[in-house]
């Protein structure tokens, strides 16, 4: 049995700041912390990204969970967001002017650390997808990951997998996709497609 223990700065206003990024997903909760005068909070979210299997042990896909919406009281100071601590990947910035720009960030890895600037606020909620399908409406950004991005050897995806999420993008929504990280093994691909009325294609990285 293996244990972790975070040890946390005391500028965090409320006493909890280590949350079940999973389970605050699938209750659809939120999440609200606020750093004191001291100085910065850090925010840690534990994630359990999670593959659905058939009885055969073929991984039909996995569930998506996100932090659906980010606000921030911190006006010239960005609340950072990185995958595992401080140290690891910065994923996103934002402050109060460009907050709502982001949404449905998908939680794709084990653990997150948020830090909230001095004297700021910041609410983040937390959603699922139906189906493992987000919907675009309305002009913003988002960030999606494979599951378990950033964990080498603990990530049980297949080349069977049918996909590991959709994009539906309304009608007079220009969307923009980059692939900002790719690395698959020597015997793995990564297969992007499209479809728009009678029109499909597909591209495929090695």
């Amino acid at each position: 049995m293996a244990f972790c223990t975070f040890v946390q700065k005391t500028s965090c206003l409320f006493d909890e700041n280590v949350f079940d990024g999973y389970n605050t997903a699938e209750n659809e909760n939120n999440i609200a912390q606020v750093a004191s005068p001291n100085g910065n909070c850090e925010i840690i979210i534990l994630n359990r990204p999670v593959v659905i299997f058939d009885d055969l042990g073929v991984n039909l896909k996995y569930l998506t969970h996100s932090v659906k919406h980010f606000w921030t009281t911190s006006k010239n100071q960005a609340v950072k967001v990185y995958r595992g601590s401080v140290e690891d990947e910065l994923m996103l910035e934002f402050n109060s002017t460009n907050g709502d720009v982001w949404s449905n960030f998908i939680l794709a890895s084990t653990w997150y650390t948020i830090t909230v600037p001095v004297n700021s606020s910041v609410y983040m909620e937390f959603t699922k997808f139906a189906d493992n399908t987000l919907q675009i409406s309305k002009p913003g950004k988002t960030l999606w990951g494979t599951a378990y991005y950033g964990s080498k050897n603990s990530a049980p995806l297949r080349q069977d997998t049918p996909n590991i999420g959709v994009l539906e993008i309304y009608e007079n929504i220009v969307a923009n996709i980059k692939i900002l990280k790719f690395n698959v093994s020597s015997s793995g691909a990564f297969n992007f497609s499209l479809e728009y009325g009678e029109i499909h294609g597909q591209e495929q990285w090695k």
